[in-house]
């Protein structure tokens, strides 16, 4: 029984869902049993998984991109030539036709829900794209609650499985000792004390209104805003918005940082705010709970679901509502450590042995025993 895992979005293009599909494909082989076979498709020309199989696993490399209508004739010709019992997708742009049962990850709907947060063609092709994924798949997983609904709320599930199973943060992601934070501090000009935001820069991830927010307390709490991220479209506006408020002098802009500088950076922090309006997940919460940095962050359904009890939220949509969080957040020692510990406890509940565990359960209920 070979389950087929296409990781070609392992690359930088991808890192949130990158992300996921390594550590899936690190995890799921653990919980295969006698005769069933864990096949990782690559793209040996981009992808950032670097991993030698054991016995229970098998890598294809296949150069071609999810972008690339090569794949539309490559995978299913891979496939067809391993017999596999099921393909699992990452991402919606995808084989419509695999010659196998399918299982999509849904990760949001941004492009539906905030489409000046994509390019005019991600806009044009996203729905017809995303129903030729719905329609080439059997059985879906969301990533939240949030996802779940958002889904269901477009497409008529008919007779077809859908599951929610979480993501998890990195295991690279745990607080990290007095020298790998100086090390990242004194890399990047960093003093000792600063407020993280780690993202793009799309509009809606809100930046607006944290650089608003921002500048209403600087004078207060004195210390700087660090936006660590790729530049996209929207950093040019951004920037000018920070020299209208007179506030350039105090944000550090670092760009896309290498991923295995993130925990320290995250470690460093002396709060970590996150002001979107809308996420599927919203995993960078997740990764600094993890790294113990105390979050504050939007009152929004997939920032609740992820983080419990263990931030301080805010409305996202007001500008004095995200400055009061910052401020208590900056202000106050006790919920600092507070919060910090509770985020710490809180992201231990989220396993990548149990998400694999249950992904796996979920291939085998949309295969329905049929090959059992």
């Amino acid at each position: 029984m070979n389950y087929v895992l296409d990781l070609r979005t392992a690359t930088e293009h991808f890192p949130g869902i990158g992300r996921y599909g390594i550590n899936l494909a690190r995890r799921l082989p653990e919980f295969l049993e006698e005769g069933e076979c864990l096949v990782i498709i690559r793209d040996p020309v981009r992808s950032s998984y670097q991993y030698r199989p054991g016995s229970k696993e098998r890598i294809v490399d296949i150069p071609s991109t999810p972008f690339s209508l090569s794949q539309q004739w490559l995978i299913p010709q891979a496939l067809k030539s391993f017999k596999p019992c099921l393909y699992h997708s990452t991402y919606y742009i995808m084989p419509y036709r695999p010659n196998a049962p399918t299982i999509l990850t849904i990760h949001d709907f941004i492009p539906l829900l905030y489409p000046g947060s994509v390019s005019l063609r991600a806009r044009l092709f996203f729905r017809p794209l995303f129903y030729l994924a719905f329609s080439a798949s059997s059985g879906f997983i969301a990533v939240s609650q949030t996802t779940l609904e958002d889904f269901k709320a477009r497409f008529k599930l008919g007779g077809k499985k859908a599951i929610i199973i979480h993501h998890a943060a990195d295991p690279a992601f745990y607080p990290r000792s007095f020298e790998e934070k100086e090390s990242v501090r004194l890399k990047y000009k960093l003093p000792d004390r600063f407020i993280l935001y780690v993202g793009s820069d799309k509009p809606h991830k809100n930046l607006g209104n944290l650089l608003k927010a921002f500048a209403k307390i600087k004078p207060r709490v004195k210390i700087p805003l660090v936006l660590a991220g790729p530049k996209g479209h929207g950093s040019r506006n951004l920037m000018a918005l920070t020299s209208r408020l007179g506030i350039e002098d105090y944000v550090y802009w670092l760009g896309r940082i290498p991923e295995e500088e993130l925990p320290a950076l995250y470690s460093a922090a002396t709060a970590f705010v996150f002001p979107s309006f809308y996420e599927g997940f919203g995993l960078p919460v997740l990764e600094a709970m993890s790294c113990g940095a105390p979050v504050a962050c939007s009152d929004i359904p997939a920032l609740r679901e992820v983080a419990g009890e263990a931030a301080l939220y805010f409305n996202p949509y007001s500008i004095d509502a995200i400055a009061e969080a910052i401020v208590e957040l900056i202000e106050d020692d006790g919920l600092r450590e507070n919060l910090g510990e509770k985020g710490r406890i809180r992201a231990s509940l989220f396993s990548w042995d149990e998400i694999a565990s249950r992904t796996l359960a979920f291939y085998r209920e949309v295969l329905g025993g049929r090959y059992g």
